[in-house]
């Protein structure tokens, strides 16, 4: 029998991928192989935009955006200064500098250029990502 960490993965990854998101699958499973032997952290610095026109979300975007309904297809975003860190269901967490600009967020990982991740701003205040809607849920 596998351990639960291992299934976890395995139905985050099918969650993933009939989202439609095998690219950022792909990308996560390079971040990991060359984390540590680039010395990465989870935490990075933000610096300059990654695409001209972006200013950082700090101070427009803060508090915490999740889905409606739970299952496994529930996910949180937390926004703190310019930051964002995604949870999924099995609280795995993915950290991402937050940039946004042209009536779109962009989270970035630096150095991961393919995983990064563009989220439509609706009208209503709710955020429209790859995944699906989210809301604002506090702070």
């Amino acid at each position: 029998m596998q351990p639960v960490s291992t299934w976890s993965r395995q139905i985050r990854i099918v969650v993933l991928l009939s989202a439609g998101m095998p690219a950022l699958l792909a990308a996560q499973a390079k971040k990991k192989a060359t984390a540590g032997a680039a010395g990465a952290s989870s935490a990075s610095t933000t610096g300059a935009p990654p695409k001209p026109g972006l200013v950082s979300c700090a101070g427009k975007f803060e508090g915490r955006y999740a889905t409606t309904g739970g299952g496994m297809g529930s996910f949180t975003i937390v926004f703190r200064s310019g930051k964002a860190t995604m949870i999924d269901s099995g609280s795995n967490e993915d950290h991402f500098d937050c940039w946004t600009g042209g009536g779109k967020i962009l989270l970035h990982q630096p150095g991961h250029d393919s995983m990064d991740m563009p989220i439509d701003i609706n009208d209503d205040g709710t955020l429209q990502t790859p995944i699906g809607e989210i809301r604002k849920k506090g702070s």
